[in-house]
């Protein structure tokens, strides 16, 4: 887990100041058996010895408190800090990867691992820091010095370890898989979780709701049994680990009653020998305890090292171009462009057409005849399987991301809105933007009317996705939002679907104002025939292109289009 381990090497005074004082703290933990076995030996000298000896292991105590409070801090701060870089690392990650990566991840399961899965690490990263030095260095000197007290004694510690040996390694071994099985199973969860909330007008729709409960149920039920087993094998391990080392007392207990009874050993020695015996017992359960934990943060490690790992397919170049190098070049160009998702039959198929800066390019077609996929291939979500995509005569794939994203403004059929205010939304994509720049932006997209209604106005609140507004209402927020941003390219796929034909026919004609070039997917053809070009596709293929009175004239697809919708020349109804 090298990427992961890595947000680490911020914190390694941390790493090292906080383990030294756990250590300094366990070293006075041990001497502290010797001082009450020498206070209980010598008790017969008087209250002044036994005053003594307490207020003196009072002092051990308080300056082992004091280190302890140290390594807790910096324990906190390694694992606070660590948990925060790893989230951002895992965060910019997720944001540089292409769709096509992410939907093999899955959204839940990205969003479990960037929660729960660095909470468990981070949680592993403080306990590392405060115990999984303490607890091994605990059990070997109280065992030294159990050794050191009676030798023969100590054939039970030898008997004792490798019994505990085995039950660490008979527990951890069957629920290590478990642990890693959880993680998948809460994925899936989620996943489900997230598709009822999402879809829950579906649902109640179609009176799926038992069905979706009984999917639920199972999903659930499954991951109780898996947690259940797991549980219960995480539970073996204390009362396992107790059970013997309070044999192993009695046994010292038993056979250190004749060795005080021979003289061989005095009862402070005896009573600092179940000291040292109930350490070690108290520190294997913490070792017991912490390797559920450490197995726990090794799956989860591993989930969150997978996506660390992941190269984006999709990436700025090493030493990109500068666009725009080419002042008469057109704004968008495809080359015999070709495009296929994931080794799948092509989507798009020898695409060639050239837009000029400031025209406007429609683009109509049928279900599925790859129109949303072609605007894909312009800002790079997708790169093309074959041929090049330009734009100001630059390849796409030698421009830097940034900057060719900046290039242009897309709002898509089912816009996404974001928790906060209509200013904020607004802003997104032009931060500087004046409220008298936003409202010109609203008037044009045809949102005014029922923004300045709202009592707030711009400050209206939008929940998450914008589900209190019409579907009308977020679309036009969203070509607001794109206007208002002012870049050079404007494409709008599909993004006038919900509106009525007056309120399209007001927005078409006032993007015929904007001093941009606009790339409009649409399937209706009143959005697109006033277009100086316009391009039919047909199953990935173009069928046509041209103006509106050409492709009436020599497209059988196009002309197909305008008659189911009623368009003769001239975009007339007819």
């Amino acid at each position: 887990m090298k990427n992961t381990l890595s947000q680490l090497r911020s914190y390694k005074k941390q790493l090292i100041l906080g383990p030294l004082c756990k250590l300094i703290e366990a070293v006075l933990e041990l001497t502290m058996p010797l001082i009450m076995a020498r206070m209980i030996d010598n008790r017969a000298q008087g209250m002044s010895l036994i005053i003594r000896y307490s207020l003196i292991m009072l002092a051990v105590a308080a300056v082992g408190l004091g280190f302890a409070l140290v390594c807790q801090y910096y324990a906190s701060r390694a694992s606070q800090g660590f948990g925060t870089k790893l989230r951002a690392a895992l965060m910019q990650k997720i944001s540089s990867l292409s769709p096509a990566q992410v939907q093999s991840f899955g959204a839940s399961s990205l969003t479990n691992r960037l929660t729960s899965d660095v909470n468990q690490l981070q949680t592993a990263v403080a306990m590392m820091i405060r115990l999984a030095s303490r607890a091994p260095f605990l059990c070997i000197g109280a065992s030294i010095m159990a050794m050191s007290i009676d030798l023969p004694l100590s054939v039970i510690l030898i008997v004792l370890i490798p019994l505990f040996i085995l039950v660490l390694y008979l527990i951890l071994s069957r629920s290590l898989p478990l642990f890693t099985k959880l993680q998948g199973g809460l994925d899936r969860l989620a996943l489900l979780v997230g598709e009822n909330l999402s879809g829950v007008r579906v649902i109640r729709a179609f009176n799926n709701a038992p069905r979706q409960r009984e999917s639920f149920t199972k999903s659930n039920g499954e991951l109780y049994s898996t947690y259940t087993l797991a549980g219960r094998l995480s539970a073996l391990m204390n009362p396992a680990t107790a059970l013997i080392m309070n044999g192993a007392i009695c046994a010292v207990l038993w056979f250190g009653g004749f060795s005080v009874k021979d003289g061989r050993l005095t009862t402070g020695e005896v009573i600092a020998y179940i000291n040292y015996l109930t350490q070690i017992m108290l520190q294997m359960i913490i070792v017991s305890n912490l390797m559920v934990l450490f197995s726990k943060a090794y799956a989860g490690g591993k989930r969150v090292e997978a996506v660390l790992q992941t190269q984006p397919d999709i990436c700025s170049p090493a030493k990109p171009e500068p666009i725009g190098k080419n002042k008469n070049a057109p704004a968008i160009e495809f080359e015999n462009v070709s495009f296929a998702y994931r080794a799948g039959a092509n989507a798009l198929e020898g695409i060639n057409f050239a837009l000029q800066g400031g025209e406007a390019l429609g683009i109509i077609g049928g279900t599925g005849s790859g129109k949303s996929t072609l605007l894909s291939l312009v800002d790079r979500l997708y790169d093309a399987s074959e041929g090049t995509v330009k734009i100001w005569g630059t390849d796409v794939r030698r421009c830097d991301l940034t900057q060719l994203r900046s290039q242009m403004a897309i709002v898509e059929q089912e816009p996404s809105l974001l928790s906060g205010s209509i200013r904020s939304n607004l802003q997104y994509g032009n931060s500087a933007a004046s409220d008298t720049e936003l409202i010109e932006a609203l008037k044009l997209a045809q949102a005014w009317e029922f923004v300045e209604k709202l009592p707030k106005g711009l400050d209206s609140s939008i929940e998450r996705g914008g589900r209190n507004l019409s579907g009308g209402q977020r679309q036009r927020l969203a070509i607001a939002r794109a206007i208002a941003a002012k870049r050079p390219i404007l494409m709008l796929d599909d993004a006038s679907s919900a509106l009525d034909y007056a309120t399209d026919s007001k927005l078409k004609a006032a993007l015929n104002t904007l001093d941009c070039t606009t790339v409009i997917v649409a399937q209706r053809v009143k959005s697109v025939y006033s277009a100086q070009s316009i391009v039919c596709l047909e199953n990935g293929r173009i069928a046509g292109m041209g103006t509106h009175e050409e492709l009436f004239d020599t497209c059988r697809e196009y002309r197909e289009i305008c008659d189911s919708q009623g368009v003769g020349r001239g975009g007339k109804l007819v």
